[in-house]
């Protein structure tokens, strides 16, 4: 909901969307009432200043998203443009961990 018609999802729809969120999850580790998930959220888009929007975008609003009682903090974010030579559409990537309770 806080990206209103952009897609967001773990696997690029084909057809390639002209905005799409991409979320894996990279590693992180899990303890006993916490799990550190180490994100890559990809911002695609046809036009750079908006992926790159959308990546900032993502950013606060992982950081603001922890006032809830599942997540606890988003740390270690860094935001750059990481684009894919075999396609024509821009890619921003934001990186960071997302501390989710979970106990």
């Amino acid at each position: 909901s806080a990206f209103p018609g952009v897609g967001v999802g773990t696997r690029m729809p084909n057809p390639r969307p002209a905005r799409f969120l991409k979320v894996t999850r990279a590693g992180g580790r899990r303890e006993y009432g916490i799990d550190h998930a180490l994100l890559i959220v990809e911002c695609w888009a046809t036009n750079e200043g908006q992926a790159e929007r959308d990546a900032l975008d993502v950013d606060s609003f992982l950081r603001d998203v922890n006032q809830s009682r599942i997540i606890s903090a988003w740390t270690g974010s860094t935001i750059a443009y990481f684009p894919d030579p075999d396609v024509p559409d821009h890619r921003y990537q934001v990186t960071g961990t997302l501390h989710c309770i979970t106990s």
